[in-house]
């Protein structure tokens, strides 16, 4: 299978890690991935079973128990990762800066560069040269995230509040109510623990 968001690894245990990653979400999200029929094992009753049955069952007990948690670098990586389906926008482009407050573990800050639609970075930490910085608390962004309040109406009520370029803001905003964003949206919801 090509993984386009997999960039060449410096060394095998790089390389262990990053599949590792790719696996457990690609079981969470249900997708296929590769495997082998014809190496038996034992089901519950004792009958032999394939190797491709057997992987289906683990599949289905590793989306039931693989979660990253919101606003945790392993939940950025993924959502880069299943960001990687998201179409070109073109003139969609920023380099946005997050801050959520009240957090359980402190306030946090994260950012994204968007470029023509496309996350090319995602990651905790401060952005140097962010064109906006967006601040909100941790229950609107657990909301944002679950769907339960829409984006742009937070942006409206004033329950996510904007310095810097407003206008560039409001030129990115249709993009949360896209079909595509909700699809990313969703997959991310079923591997979050908030």
């Amino acid at each position: 299978l090509e993984r386009p968001f997999l960039e060449v690894p410096r060394n095998l245990r790089e390389w262990s890690l990053r599949l590792g990653q790719e696996r457990r979400l690609s079981r969470a999200l249900g997708s296929p991935h590769v495997s082998w029929q014809g190496i038996g094992g034992l089901d519950a009753s004792g009958a032999t079973i394939g190797r491709q049955a057997r992987e289906d069952r683990e599949d289905r007990e590793d989306r039931r128990h693989y979660v990253s948690k919101f606003l945790s670098q392993e939940w950025f990586d993924d959502m880069k990762n299943l960001a990687e389906s998201q179409p070109e926008r073109p003139n969609a482009s920023a380099r946005m800066q997050y801050v959520v407050t009240g957090a359980p573990d402190g306030d946090v800050q994260y950012y994204w560069v968007l470029v023509d639609g496309k996350l090319l970075e995602c990651a905790l930490g401060e952005l140097a040269e962010s064109e906006v910085t967006l601040t909100q608390t941790y229950d609107d962004a657990v909301k944002i995230q679950k769907g339960e309040l829409d984006a742009t109406a937070a942006f409206m009520q004033g329950r996510v509040k904007v310095t810097g370029n407003m206008a560039k803001v409001m030129s990115l905003l249709p993009i949360t109510n896209s079909p595509e964003y909700k699809q990313l949206q969703a997959e991310l919801g079923r591997i979050t623990e908030y």
